[in-house]
């Protein structure tokens, strides 16, 4: 695994959100709301046991994070040069 392209990738992408938030939302550093964005590696699966991702979603999000389990993330993995045959 290339841990260090993983999070180079991810800090660029971090700094160009960081840019377009500035320009188009000049205003948004007063209202301390900000968006995270963390690195995946998406060629490992994922060890998850039980609940363990449900426990730490804050309840008014679980919602959005199983519509987006449903539909966003299928997109990004079967588009994916390595799975997109399966």
């Amino acid at each position: 695994m290339d841990t260090g392209r993983i999070v180079r990738n991810c800090a660029a992408f971090r700094e160009c959100v960081t840019t377009l938030k500035k320009q188009f939302y000049p205003h948004s550093e007063l209202s301390r709301q900000k968006a995270e964005f963390f690195p995946v590696e998406w060629r490992s699966a994922a060890k998850l046991d039980g609940d363990i991702v449900d426990a730490i979603t804050p309840h008014k999000l679980l919602g959005l994070r199983q519509m987006l389990n449903a539909t966003a993330m299928d997109i990004m993995y079967y588009t994916s040069p390595l799975y997109r045959t399966e």
